[in-house]
């Protein structure tokens, strides 16, 4: 027999429980239709390519940064324009 082999890729598939892998299968015969058919999967890992991925700051950190540029922007647009108003006067 020649089963079909589907080929699973990510960067932890070796850390999949058989319970899962089975889950896949089932999953797969399910939505294909190839109900009593043997599935053969194969599951490829790859080099995670942020696992050295330097610490930096937190997303908060940068949101709470962004937030405090934009007020600060729009501080500097408020005064420009009352110092054009009071220049009109």
């Amino acid at each position: 027999s020649n089963p079909p082999i589907l080929v699973v890729h990510g960067t932890q598939t070796d850390k999949l429980t058989d319970a899962y892998k089975r889950y896949l299968a089932n999953t797969y015969r399910r939505v294909l239709s190839i109900h009593g058919t043997p599935i053969r999967m194969n599951f490829k890992s790859a080099e995670n390519p942020f696992a050295e991925k330097k610490e930096g700051p937190s997303l908060h950190q940068l949101s709470m940064k962004k937030m405090a540029r934009t007020q600060n922007i729009r501080a500097i647009k408020k005064e420009k324009a009352r110092k054009q108003r009071a220049k009109k006067r």
